[in-house]
C-alpha cells in the first residue's frame, strides 16, 4: 500500500469505526526495530494533539491488503486509547482490548507489548475494509 492508500485508509476507517473524533495523525514509511510492523506515537498525556502512526513497508508483501488495513485499524485504536484516561503503560490494555472487539478485532495476546489481531468474519472491521478495498481496487499489498 502506498503512503497515499494508506491516509485515504485512515480517513476511511475513522470516519466509519471512529466517527471521525480522531485527529489526523503523521502517517510515515519507515524501517521499525525488528518483529515491528507498525507503532504510534504521540506527545504526552493528559493533552496528545499529535499523532505519528509508522509503518515498516518490508511487511507489505507478505500480508493481504485487508491484514494491512487491520493494521490501520490496530494503531488508530492505539491513538484513540492514548486520549482516554487513564494513562496505562502497557497499551494493550483492557480498554483497547475492549474497543478493538467492538470492531471485529480479536487480540492475541491481551496485555503483551507485541499483539496480534484475529478478524471476525463479517464484523464491522470486516464490513469496512471490504467495502474499501472494493471501492479503491488500486490499493495493493505491493
Amino acid at each position: 500500500m502506498t503512503l497515499a492508500e494508506l491516509n485515504l485508509a485512515f480517513e476511511w476507517f475513522n470516519s466509519q469505526l471512529f466517527y471521525d473524533k480522531l485527529p489526523t495523525p503523521q502517517i510515515v514509511l519507515e524501517r521499525l526495530r525488528p518483529g515491528r510492523m507498525a507503532q504510534t506515537v504521540s506527545e504526552p498525556y493528559p493533552n496528545p494533539t499529535r499523532f505519528q502512526i509508522s509503518f515498516d513497508p518490508k511487511h507489505f508483501p507478505q500480508a493481504s491488503s485487508e491484514e494491512i488495513c487491520s493494521w490501520i485499524v490496530h494503531e488508530m485504536t492505539h491513538q484513540w486509547r492514548a486520549i482516554q484516561p487513564p494513562l496505562v503503560v502497557c497499551h494493550h490494555d483492557e480498554l483497547w482490548c475492549t474497543k478493538m472487539k467492538e470492531f471485529g478485532l480479536e487480540p492475541a495476546r491481551p496485555g503483551k507489548d507485541e499483539c496480534w489481531d484475529r478478524i471476525v468474519a463479517n464484523g464491522r472491521f470486516a464490513r469496512a475494509a471490504a467495502h474499501w478495498l472494493k471501492n479503491n481496487s488500486r490499493a495493493s499489498c505491493a
